[in-house]
């Protein structure tokens, strides 16, 4: 701010105005003046944010809501599960009752989004359409500490507790964390640290800071390759078939929605 530095980052300046953009436009599609909107795009071969929303108006509020805000991710959280189910040993063509309600423990009783009952399924079709239910029996196979354990090998570094309820999303983490963690996916299971700053120079050119990548194989190369073919049905033919319709990239896309609090 005095003048003297200067600070190399990894923001694209085409990429973070269009994140704005695209924030903006949902915040005035939902016309609620309450709401506030964070997105993160990070490059999954290095941990570069190349796009970071952390509010609407740095004037207003200085508060960033990606880096330190902590949110329930909803059925977007699935993912953990099933990477972990996958690195288990479980087929996704395995076929699960997804019916709603479902009494998972004596204490846990499981609705699917809207009450949907809808028999018995695969868990790769069960993602696909977000079954709680399915994952609610997923999840109380495996146990809850593969599932946190899994969380932080892929990005996640909020201390989670071991409610098996968190498969679902009932815990809240930052998104600049879940981004991380969906690009572990993306790289092959390869976990970069999500990094904005690359380096920093003083007013006479010498090097004061200059990031080193740590890269750590979190996932099986397999394991990330599997996980990924079944969040591809999610696009393809489930809640998130939106996406697809928007998008105008010749790629293959994967990924997992996830909603709470009506849907905002």
């Amino acid at each position: 701010m005095q003048g003297g530095l200067k600070v190399y980052t990894t923001l694209d300046p085409d990429l973070q105005k269009a994140a704005e953009d695209a924030c903006n436009r949902r915040l005035q599609e939902l016309g609620n003046s309450r709401l506030g909107a964070a997105l993160v795009s990070i490059d999954p071969s290095n941990g570069y944010i190349k796009a970071m929303v952390g509010g609407q108006d740095y004037s207003k509020s200085q508060y960033n809501l990606a880096t330190t805000t902590y949110r329930q991710m909803g059925s977007s959280f699935k993912m953990y599960t099933l990477v972990a189910a996958i690195d288990s040993g479980m087929n996704p063509d395995i076929v699960l009752n997804c019916n709603s309600p479902l009494q998972v423990t004596p204490t846990w009783r499981v609705r699917n989004f809207g009450g949907y009952s809808y028999g018995n399924m695969t868990l790769r079709r069960a993602t696909a359409v977000s079954s709680n239910t399915a994952y609610a029996q997923v999840a109380e196979a495996l146990g809850i500490e593969k599932i946190l354990n899994t969380c932080y090998a892929m990005g996640i570094r909020t201390n989670l507790s071991p409610y098996l309820s968190t498969t679902l999303g009932s815990q809240g983490v930052t998104a600049v964390e879940h981004c991380t963690a969906f690009a572990t996916l993306a790289s092959g299971g390869v976990r970069h640290d999500p990094v904005a700053i690359t380096k920093i120079e003083d007013r006479n050119g010498n090097v004061v800071y200059e990031h080193k990548d740590n890269a750590v194989q979190a996932l099986r190369p397999e394991v990330a390759q599997a996980t990924t073919e079944v969040l591809k049905g999610v696009i393809s033919s489930g809640t998130g078939t939106y996406a697809r319709s928007l998008s105008t990239f010749n790629q293959p896309i994967a990924g997992k929605t996830g909603t709470s609090d009506n849907a905002e």
